[in-house]
């Protein structure tokens, strides 16, 4: 199997059920302690550590419970469970929010979503928010009483994205991504001021491999289906924020994020109308004209009246 990022010499192939993610609470550079309490490390600047030996992380057949030594990372869940942490977040507070004095990075982030992607390849782990999920989701989601714990509830390099779950599905899906073959992304991009008249307008995706298509206007609401291609075309009538109410060609609605779409045509104005070619504008012109001079000609008319209609036809078959 080749991995993505983590040393596959690393990985004691034993049955593993889940993973859960940290930051360490400490600094960018894995320290003694971060190394006893987490089996799988990303520093601040995406280097790759390894802690406890994940084979520890199981059940003991001679004891029936955790072998010595194993990572304490979750409380009362850490059996078949592998702790996967970004070193990071000294001095860090909740409520008012400040990031401390060693924030997570982008390419630790990148580099943490790419190191869950080969764990979940390695022990066959479904990605869900039962098997995948931050520290902060566990009492929510698995009813597991923490102690207070709120990573990850913020991300100090992406303020778009807020609160636990919010968090993990963002994780979740560029982990699936990256299980695809694509890299993780990057933030969400900001979204282009859209032009006046784009209720009714029409966008195009340009995300790759797919764009989340959700039922509400955020990353906490559910994604409908497997998300849309790049190339598809959308009526655009509603926005909130940077997130775009929209119709597919099937006639299905929902919210997409607008840095990953493309306003390609807008809504005519109301009353507006077609406006002519200038040309044929002048051209009809010319014509009323020729009406006006013939109206006006003496008895012998009808042979001039036909030049000038036939002098008509002439132009308006070269315009």
């Amino acid at each position: 199997m080749s991995l993505r990022i983590l040393d596959a010499g690393r990985l004691a192939r034993v049955p593993m059920t889940g993973i859960r993610g940290h930051w360490t609470g400490g600094g960018h550079k894995a320290n003694a302690k971060d190394l006893q309490h987490y089996n799988v490390l990303t520093e601040g600047d995406g280097a790759i550590q390894y802690g406890v030996d994940i084979a520890l992380n199981r059940t003991n057949p001679a004891t029936g419970r955790l072998f010595d030594g194993y990572a304490a990372h979750t409380l009362n869940n850490n059996t078949n469970n592998i702790g996967q942490t970004m070193c990071g977040m000294l001095g860090a507070r909740e409520a008012p929010w400040h990031p401390g004095t060693q924030p997570l990075t982008l390419v630790q982030w990148n580099r943490f979503v790419m190191a869950t992607a080969d764990l979940a390849e390695v022990f066959k782990i479904p990605v869900t928010r039962k098997t995948i999920l931050f520290h902060a989701e566990v009492q929510p989601t698995l009813g597991i009483a923490q102690r207070g714990k709120w990573d990850v509830v913020r991300l100090p390099f992406d303020e778009s994205v807020r609160g636990a779950h919010a968090i993990g599905d963002k994780w979740r899906d560029e982990v699936l991504s990256a299980l695809r073959g694509n890299g993780p992304s990057e933030p969400l991009p900001v979204r282009e001021p859209l032009p006046a008249g784009f209720e009714g307008g029409t966008a195009i995706t340009m995300a790759r491999p797919h764009l989340n298509f959700r039922r509400g206007p955020g990353v906490i609401h559910e994604r409908i289906g497997d998300g849309l291609p790049p190339g598809v075309t959308l009526t655009v009538f509603e926005a909130q924020s940077d997130w775009l109410k929209v119709r597919t060609p099937n006639g299905h609605d929902g919210w997409v994020h607008g840095g990953y779409v493309q306003m390609i045509d807008t809504a005519p104005a109301e009353g507006a109308g077609s406006v002519p070619d200038p040309i044929h504008t002048q051209f009809a012109a010319v014509r009323s004209f020729l009406d006006q001079v013939e109206a006006n000609l003496p008895a012998d008319r009808d042979t001039l009246s036909r030049m000038l209609r036939n002098m008509a036809s002439d132009l308006e078959t070269y315009s």
